[in-house]
């Protein structure tokens, strides 16, 4: 089943930037190996966030040939800033991206927390997505959701979504991090599995 894999932290992480950030596909770079995005945040300019991943090896490594690549592209296209989302970074690559204003990097090794705050953002926002393609329109109000039913003091739930949507709301008083990454995780997993 499509659903069963783990499709690892590059995906993981680049659908929470894109969902925090409102990042659209504006296609594939062959010559990079990368998958392309957009944001256009108010105030802010337009963003590039660049995801490499050489489709046929399925390898995520930004090199410096990958990293001049994108360099020389972003020379023509004035872009505010630029996010490249990679598995892997060489020495090489890493000094390039250094070296170059306005360019940024993220792999596991290099991963930048993101706050409460957006994490909760990224949820509701991919909790309404969801919402929107299973159920037909998002609930207004608690009351309108048919995601769960009370049974006394109890909830019974029968909507995965609004069971991740209760428990990221008491993750988030709590300040657990860690487990709110994990509810996004699941909502991108039922969306895969649609």
């Amino acid at each position: 089943m499509k659903g069963d894999q783990d499709p690892g932290w590059l995906t993981n992480e680049a659908e929470l930037i894109k969902t925090i950030h409102g990042y659209k596909f504006k296609g594939s770079n062959e010559e990079v190996g990368s998958i392309d995005y957009v944001s256009r945040e108010k105030g802010e300019g337009v963003k590039l966030l660049r995801v490499i991943l050489d489709p046929e090896s399925g390898k995520s490594e930004a090199t410096q040939e990958k990293i001049q690549k994108t360099i020389d592209y972003l020379e023509n296209e004035g872009y505010s800033d630029t996010l490249i989302v990679a598995e892997e970074f060489t020495l090489g690559a890493i000094r390039k991206v250094k070296e170059t204003e306005h360019l940024d990097y993220l792999s596991p090794r290099l991963w930048k927390q993101h706050s409460i705050f957006e994490i909760v953002y990224a949820i509701q926002k991919k909790t309404e997505e969801l919402c929107e393609s299973i159920c037909g329109k998002v609930p207004t109000t608690e009351e309108e959701c048919k995601g769960y039913s009370k049974e006394g003091p109890f909830r019974r739930y029968n909507c995965q979504l609004r069971r991740i949507s209760d428990d990221s709301d008491f993750h988030a008083e709590m300040g657990w991090t860690p487990l709110l990454i994990s509810d996004f995780n699941r909502l991108l997993k039922i969306q895969r599995d649609r």
